[in-house]
């Protein structure tokens, strides 16, 4: 069975102390030559889509090849749901229903990567990796932690929601790591390795850490420094990175073993609070709410461009004198080319209609799933980048 698996797989009101953490004085970077573009977003195409099925809250989007057509796949990793929407037809072609299954009796999936109809990845918490078809069967499902020998650098495997956490080349599953350590508490945490190369024996390789300047502040630290999102370049073995307050994206080449950076600054991004190490969950969720954060990046295969998003800064408490949503924010999104140069960034309009983690290149555009839509009417709103 393990050697199976590995052989079919293809393919994040209190007051307290803060600190700022700023780029701009850093030399991390020669932006010397880079100009900053204003790039636009257009609406194309406002798609109202109705089905006498109710649709979840989807937390999940991708656009992906199902049969004959190009689908939009939703998944609610509550109801354990996922859906296949045709854009054309307007209307769900496949729904799947995982909520009886077994094994995700006691762990919900949190990731999904949909690599074919009969490769549907879900990655849930404990380490649990389980492939299923599009009629719902459990084909594979491996319990990963209980079988990988822990060290003082790897504790274990595990999801992150809304990034991706895991991809496999020639046969070999690359997956996100987590030592014994706190992130919150333990600034040694960013000295231990992020990803790792799994093999079929459950033996494991360390690829990549941390970059130098998470572990430089040993009292205080940024809320979700351990986040990153990376999107495989699936034609050339390169990964690329985001990570939460960096203003560059690092392409890391799993054959020559070498990383570069390139400049990814947002014109709305310029300084992070860190707090005081320790145990304060009402000061990280304020630092969630207030500060914008640098996200995941999208491969448009259509226009071979790369979209990295960006959240901005807001307000702690809105007019009415409540919390305000960390996931509801203005966003906008820079754009690179196929090289990964920068070649500008684009404020999403009435961004706050819209979840910032909430969307997909297709061929017909960036679409965003409206806040709007209910359970009887899904409201998809599609963008063109204007150069």
């Amino acid at each position: 069975m393990k050697i199976l698996f590995f052989s079919l797989l293809i393919f994040v009101f209190y007051s307290c102390q803060t600190n700022s953490f700023t780029f701009e004085n850093d030399e991390l970077f020669d932006s010397s030559n880079i100009v900053h573009k204003e790039l636009t977003l257009n609406l194309k195409e406002k798609l109202i889509i109705e089905s006498d099925d109710s649709f979840p809250n989807y937390n999940y989007l991708d656009y992906v090849k199902f049969g004959d057509s190009n689908c939009l796949l939703g998944f609610d990793n509550i109801s354990l749901i996922i859906d296949f929407i045709d854009l054309n037809k307007k209307e769900i072609v496949n729904r799947m229903f995982l909520g009886s299954k077994k094994e995700f009796s006691f762990n919900s999936p949190q990731e999904i990567f949909y690599h074919s109809e009969d490769s549907i990845y879900l990655f849930a918490p404990g380490g649990n990796l389980t492939r299923i078809n599009s009629q719902s069967d459990i084909l594979e499902h491996i319990k990963i932690n209980k079988e990988i020998k822990q060290t003082n650098e790897i504790a274990g495997v595990d999801p992150l929601s809304n990034s991706q956490s895991f991809f496999v080349l020639n046969s070999k599953l690359y997956i996100r790591s987590f030592p014994k350590l706190d992130w919150s508490k333990d600034y040694k945490y960013y000295q231990k390795p992020s990803l790792i190369k799994l093999n079929s024996d459950f033996t494991y390789e360390p690829i990549i850490g941390f970059p130098n300047y998470m572990s430089l502040s040993k009292g205080i630290y940024f809320v979700n420094d351990y986040r990153y999102s990376f999107t495989k370049n699936l034609d050339n073995s390169k990964i690329l990175i985001s990570y939460r307050r960096d203003p560059c994206i690092y392409i890391y080449d799993l054959k020559d073993k070498t990383i570069e950076n390139k400049f990814s600054k947002s014109v709305f991004l310029n300084e992070f609070k860190l707090i005081e190490r320790g145990y304060n969950p009402q000061a990280e969720t304020n630092v969630l709410i207030e500060n914008g954060i640098y996200h995941n990046i999208y491969k448009d295969y259509e226009n071979n461009f790369y979209y990295r998003i960006v959240s901005h800064s807001q307000q702690l408490k809105n007019d009415s004198g409540y919390l305000n949503n960390a996931g509801v924010k203005n966003f906008s999104i820079i754009v690179h080319d196929d090289q990964f140069n920068y070649l500008g960034e684009a404020k999403v309009p009435d961004g706050r209609n819209y979840t910032y983690l909430m969307m997909s290149p297709t061929d017909k555009g960036i679409v965003f799933l409206n806040r709007k839509s209910s359970q009887s009417q899904l409201e998809l709103d599609f963008y063109e980048i204007i150069f």
